[in-house]
């Protein structure tokens, strides 16, 4: 039985998901295969590659407690957010934006 699987934008995308459909090249190359699991070096090649959106295993999520994994979260985010922001985090707006994305990205909006 496969897993149940949904398409996301790539900016949707998180280090950690897992492809449930392989990802080619308008051309028929193959980006990266199906089951790969995505870190941020793999995302980043997708953008390079012009890649919007991707199909990912849908996996329950387990809710969790523990500090390391709860770092290690807060650490993907911002390295991706890093990632996304790197020419605009510089001007007054683009780091404001930048502040707001990160506490969205964290849930900590009231």
């Amino acid at each position: 039985m496969t897993s149940p699987e949904r398409l996301l934008n790539l900016d949707q995308v998180e280090a950690g998901m897992r492809l449930a459909r392989p990802v080619n090249t308008q051309h028929g190359q193959l980006i990266l295969p199906e089951g790969a699991p995505l870190d941020m070096a793999g995302i980043y090649v997708l953008n390079q590659r012009g890649v919007t959106s991707i199909w990912v295993e849908e996996i329950e999520p387990t809710p969790s407690n523990s500090p390391i994994e709860i770092s290690a979260s807060n650490q993907s985010i911002q390295d991706r957010l890093t990632q996304l922001f790197r020419q605009s985090s510089n001007s007054g707006d683009g780091r404001e934006l930048l502040e707001l994305v990160q506490r969205y990205r964290r849930r900590e909006f009231t």
